[in-house]
């Protein structure tokens, strides 16, 4: 996906990367997670206005230069000393399945549960399980995280 970002002379994109050239995290069929990728988007920011560039997305190129290999420091410098408009080439991860399938086999878990229960007479009621929130997209936790947040830019 190809977006322009225009922000005004001086002005921040508005985006937190993380990553760079070692690996981010391993995938349990063991593909190496590595490259580039959009920690934050800020709101109202330039970057926000295009509402093409999301948290996840993978950043291969700015303004030509290409980051699949760059190092964090590298794709920091690209990106801000990139001209406007910023012209962004991203990877979507969205497509890429997301662990779903563990949140849905633990509540298969606690529904397998409630089913049983009502044979076994006069069992306590079972547990609820915790309220759902995405691996590293809870509010707190995005909080917590911009104000921590490195290499805004």
């Amino acid at each position: 996906c190809r977006v322009e970002v225009w922000p005004e002379e001086g002005q921040s994109l508005g985006l937190s990367i993380v990553g760079g050239r070692h690996v981010i995290k391993r995938l349990r069929n063991g593909e190496e997670l590595k490259g580039i990728f959009i920690k934050q988007v800020l709101k109202g920011s330039p970057a926000a206005k295009t509402q093409c560039l999301k948290t996840g997305d993978k950043i291969l190129e700015v303004s030509g230069v290409d980051l699949r290999l760059a190092s964090h420091e590298d794709a920091v410098n690209a990106i801000k000393l990139a001209p406007s408009p910023v012209v962004f080439i991203v990877q979507s991860l969205s497509a890429t399945p997301r662990p779903v399938s563990l949140t849905a086999s633990s509540y298969n878990k606690h529904k397998a549960q409630r089913t049983e229960s009502p044979t076994q007479g006069a069992a306590p009621p079972p547990r609820q399980p915790p309220p759902y929130r995405p691996p590293g997209q809870s509010e707190q936790g995005m909080n917590s995280d911009l104000k921590m947040a490195r290499g805004l830019v």
